[in-house]
């Protein structure tokens, strides 16, 4: 059975962080042509794609006061893609229909003006806020010359319900900051079912001609662009009934192998921070704790839903540098490989796999649509926020180190809705962000949601990374 059309993930390959200086428009204009022809877009399309490149990094030169310009590629298991974001801290357009008009062009640029930038692009968002800044995605996949955009799928454009950014700290080449998100798409489903099952990165590398722009290890698990990591990231089949513990298991969340595992309860008993498993049981928050129920804000005890979901998660490796990096990339290794579809049970594997590196703070969520709520389990100094149109929600994790110290998991159920998105942050972002000061937020994708919020409330002084799920519910 395929995943439904709305759950739908890309692959993401962070490959290159460019900084605003002198030489950035040519650095990230061979830096593209030459990705692009990397991952087989032809000739006309590469010289599309090195086009606009050129025009967004012209356009931070000239205007912004503090630009970076993120380069990667996009896969899904047929085709490759190349993705741009700019973000800015400059002096923001007061009216971005006009500046997308056709004649309008940064001037000194090739003069093909943003509005050619955006017709050129598969998928295209802008989101700029006069005297804070702007954020700008395009995406560019193979297509013929004169042909409409295809996106990455043959049928037309698809776009991704989740996008993240990661950034190293001043002075390092490395991240320890990872993101990745994948589509549960049930315990009777094959994982590889649908557009994708998969996506994340870990840290951005530094390709041909970056000129050290935040540099990085080179992107996430799998084709390793530009000599980056080419390890595992296979797609891993759930195991469906008898899965840990099997089908009927009275452990928590019916994936331990007993009554009462891991301190949590089995059918009617009281388990750990009042998390139970038991019908109409009651939790430390004063909230119904009965397998399904919807607390507004409360642990549960509840089994995963059946129905296709979308798995997120976020490491903050401790520290930074290369020991930060490598802590990050067994977290998304972990948690791609793991069968769990709980959050506690990805997090136990994470937990396993961080052994032996600094360890980290890990937080993993699961959205599901069909049920409409939300599950997020965390570990140590990660953000979480369910923004809705006119609410915040913060999300709680509990202290310690994943890989070092984990003594007990409390997950927390919230109602999903409409409109709305999960935002997962580390402390390289502070949580003083308000989204009422970015106006429009949530109108726009994940990836310029993303990196609006980096640029509103990042910090230079350590790793930084963001991942924002939208559009799925």
């Amino acid at each position: 059975m395929s995943v439904p059309s709305p759950l739908y993930v890309l692959d993401c390959e962070d490959v290159a962080w460019f900084r605003d200086d002198p030489g950035l428009p040519s650095a990230a204009r061979g830096a593209a042509a030459t990705l692009a022809r990397r991952i087989g877009l032809d000739g006309y399309r590469s010289s599309e794609v090195a086009l606009a490149v050129t025009e967004a990094a012209t356009n931070l030169q000239r205007h912004a006061s503090d630009g970076a310009l993120l380069l990667r590629v996009l896969r899904t298991p047929e085709r490759a893609g190349v993705e741009f974001v700019t973000v800015d801290t400059g002096p923001g357009m007061a009216d971005v229909e006009a500046a997308l008009s056709d004649g309008t062009s940064t001037a000194g640029t090739l003069g093909i003006g943003l509005g050619a930038v955006a017709r050129l692009a598969d998928a295209f968002d802008i989101h700029s806020i006069p005297g804070r800044g702007t954020v700008m995605a395009a995406q560019f996949w193979a297509r013929g010359q004169g042909a409409a955009p295809t996106g990455g799928t043959p049928d037309g454009p698809a776009l991704s319900v989740a996008s993240g950014l990661t950034r190293p700290i001043s002075g390092e080449s490395t991240c320890g900051d990872a993101w990745a998100v994948r589509v549960d798409p049930g315990p009777d489903r094959d994982a590889r079912s649908g557009p994708d099952a998969r996506s994340g990165g870990y840290g951005e590398g530094e390709g041909p001609g970056a000129h050290g722009a935040y540099g990085g290890s080179g992107g996430s698990a799998a084709h390793g662009a530009y000599g980056g990591v080419g390890g595992s990231g296979a797609y891993n089949a759930y195991s469906g009934s008898g899965a840990h513990g099997g089908s009927g298991a009275h452990g928590a969340y019916g994936e331990t192998g007993g009554s009462g595992a891991y301190g949590r309860s089995g059918s009617g008993a009281h388990g750990a921070y009042g998390e139970t498993g038991g019908s109409g049981a009651y939790n430390t928050y004063g909230r119904s704790g009965g397998s399904g129920a919807h607390g507004a804000y409360g642990t549960t005890g509840a089994a995963p839903s059946p129905e296709p979901a979308i798995l997120v998660m976020l490491c903050d490796g401790l520290g930074h540098g290369p020991l930060a990096a490598l802590a990050g990339e067994a977290a998304v290794k972990a948690f791609r490989q793991s069968a769990a579809r709980h959050p506690e049970g990805l997090l136990r594997d994470i937990h396993t796999a961080l052994r032996g590196t600094r360890g980290g703070a890990v937080a993993v969520a699961r959205i599901e649509p069909s049920a409409q709520r939300l599950l997020y389990c965390g570990i140590g100094n990660v953000s979480g926020v369910l923004l809705g149109p006119d609410s915040r929600n913060g999300l709680l994790s509990a202290p310690g180190i994943v890989g070092q110290q984990m003594r007990s998991l409390r997950t927390f159920e919230l109602p999903l809705k409409p409109g709305g998105a999960l935002v997962m942050h580390s402390d390289g972002l502070t949580e003083r962000w308000k989204a009422d000061d970015l106006p429009g937020l949530l109108r726009h994708s994940p990836a310029v949601m993303a990196g609006q919020l980096l640029r509103e409330a990042g910090v230079r002084r350590d790793d930084a990374g963001i991942v924002v799920v939208k559009g799925a519910w």
